[in-house]
């Protein structure tokens, strides 16, 4: 379709762009979920682990013995000298973090290492314009369906 008819046809289906801006924001929401949501079955196992302590102060004394140098200095049998250091740091902060309600922090580089990796910001732009651009295709093709142009 041509430059001039393809924004004509824009124009009618979105004239101020708020069906595009939506599509793309939502997208873009979708993506993160899903690395977030990625991040939280990494951790569940442990989650679950740390709830069974029986409370969040037993349960965060345990968070630091696995992972701070408290639980190497005493020796502690779940201390996770399995993981680097920074490993170690990220997993503390991500357990806290869902011990307490809190929010999690994205792009968690173990979390994610077996879907690919944390999300590019400039591929997850493309793919949000991408759904974008296709949500306003299918609704030009719907205009033009009830128009009889099709």
């Amino acid at each position: 379709m041509p430059v001039d008819e393809e924004w004509h046809y824009r124009k009618i289906v979105d004239p101020d762009g708020k069906i595009y801006s939506l599509t793309y924001v939502e997208s873009l929401l979708r993506q993160y979920q899903c690395e977030e949501n990625t991040i939280k079955a990494y951790y569940a196992e442990a989650h679950q682990d740390n709830l069974s302590k029986g409370s969040i102060q037993a349960a965060r004394d345990y968070i630091s013995l696995k992972y701070t140098g408290v639980g190497l200095l005493v020796g502690s049998p779940c201390y996770r000298a399995d993981m680097s250091e920074a490993e170690r740091k990220i997993a503390f902060d991500q357990e806290t973090a869902l011990l307490l309600g809190g929010s999690i922090a994205l792009g968690d580089p173990y979390a994610l290492a077996s879907s690919g990796g944390a999300i590019n910001i400039k591929d997850a732009d493309q793919i949000a314009h991408q759904a974008a651009r296709d949500r306003i295709d299918e609704l030009i093709n719907e205009y033009k369906r009830s128009k009889g142009i099709l």
